[in-house]
């Protein structure tokens, strides 16, 4: 996925810790193991992936054998890394439940360093509304390192990202703008 040539960006989802619970029964009881079905979307310039579904998990792990580490190819060093956490909901009506999400400054990162990271969650732009915390891994490689330290200080390009359903662009849309609805204000 992606076309960059300044290097690769490798991103693996470990786990998440404190998640709400957002498949509780409409009385508020949670049902006997109806509970978060959480997955992990990413999104770095113009390339979307999400993480195999943990179902049933408050604290879900991403064991080694499920889908859960990406290599994004790098087309502008200063661009930033887009994770957010959802509720996964089955039907073609029933959009995904964002749980919370995090932007994170690429531009903080050493080349060939694995970082092993924390990030709270956020579903609004309040501070004091914690939705758990995510954990990853991320290490950066470049082809030429002074190269793409030149470049961060430059105009980053305009990316279009493309999505096959509604339900992908919903979650997109939700990554970008977070909860504020910039469509009505």
């Amino acid at each position: 996925a992606g076309k960059g040539a300044f290097g690769i960006c490798y991103v693996e989802i470990l786990s998440c810790d404190g998640l709400p619970n957002l498949d509780e029964t409409p009385a508020g009881v949670p049902a006997t193991g109806d509970k978060t079905d959480a997955f992990v979307a990413m999104l770095f310039e113009d390339t979307l992936v999400r993480t195999d579904v943990i179902f049933d998990r408050l604290n879900p792990r991403w064991m080694p054998w499920s889908m859960r580490a990406f290599a994004f190819p790098i087309q502008h060093p200063g661009s930033p890394l887009i994770l957010a956490v959802f509720d996964y909901d089955q039907g073609p009506m029933n959009a995904h439940d964002p749980i919370g999400r995090v932007v994170i400054n690429m531009t903080n990162f050493e080349a060939e360093t694995v970082y092993n990271l924390s990030y709270k969650l956020h579903n609004s732009i309040m501070k004091d509304d914690d939705q758990g915390v995510l954990k990853m891994r991320l290490r950066i490689e470049y082809n030429d390192e002074k190269k793409a330290y030149l470049e961060s200080f430059g105009k980053a390009p305009r990316f279009h990202v493309n999505v096959s359903n509604p339900k992908a662009f919903e979650v997109l849309k939700y990554m970008i703008k977070g909860d504020v609805n910039m469509d009505k204000a």
